[in-house]
């Protein structure tokens, strides 16, 4: 009901209403036209298809320190940095990404081999600050974070079907966390305009290994 991490916490009544300023990275990932995929699935397959394919991105993101903070259908929201600090966030949510891709690229292969059509996956992280706590009422409450890179995290997310290669796209205090690496190939799309904010964000292209 509730991750291990939060759950420690609440048995130790260390968690009340309200909460803490924290500098976090956001990952938040969504399946392509889900709705019109459901339409062709009855509703026990629709969950069936769901449990497997959440446990396969909760796997992915679990050795990398990820809280996940929430199942909205099939979007996935998860926390690098809260409940419980932790260092170079923005690599964590990065790897944990491109694990996320090669889960769904063995989903799709086993997909492949029933004849389903394939499944595509957007991915947008955002690294900043947030106020991270229990928000709600006494009777009815949840650990969340809330802040401006959790929205950045979800409008880069849809921004990814509209660039070529669907990589992951991320903002530029991520990039700052994740440039010294050599590994990855980054694309600088440079200062996009974000739906639903009135200023520009700067966005970069995480896509394979570095050539």
């Amino acid at each position: 009901v509730v991750s291990p991490d939060v759950r420690e916490k609440l048995l130790a009544g260390e968690i009340s209403l309200g909460g803490e300023n924290r500098r976090v990275t956001v990952l938040f990932s969504d399946i392509r036209s889900f709705s019109t995929l459901c339409e062709k699935m009855s509703p026990q397959d629709v969950v069936t298809f769901l449990n497997e394919y959440l446990t396969e991105m909760s796997d992915a993101v679990k050795p990398f320190g990820g809280y996940i903070n929430n199942f909205i259908g099939d979007a996935v929201v998860v926390i690098f940095g809260a409940p419980q600090a932790q260092p170079d966030t923005e690599w964590s949510a990065v790897a944990a990404g491109r694990e996320m891709k090669a889960r769904l690229e063995a989903i799709n292969s086993r997909r492949a081999a029933l004849g389903d059509e394939a499944l595509a996956a957007g991915i947008g992280i955002s690294t900043g600050k947030v106020v991270a706590g229990q928000v709600g009422s006494l009777e009815r409450f949840m650990y969340t974070v809330i802040g401006d890179a959790v929205n950045v995290a979800a409008r880069l997310e849809a921004m990814t079907k509209d660039v070529p290669g669907n990589p992951i796209l991320i903002n530029a205090a991520t990039y700052e966390g994740i440039r010294h690496r050599g590994d990855l190939k980054i694309d600088d799309l440079g200062s996009l305009v974000v739906k639903g904010r009135s200023e520009l964000v700067h966005v970069y292209a995480v896509g394979g290994e570095a050539a």
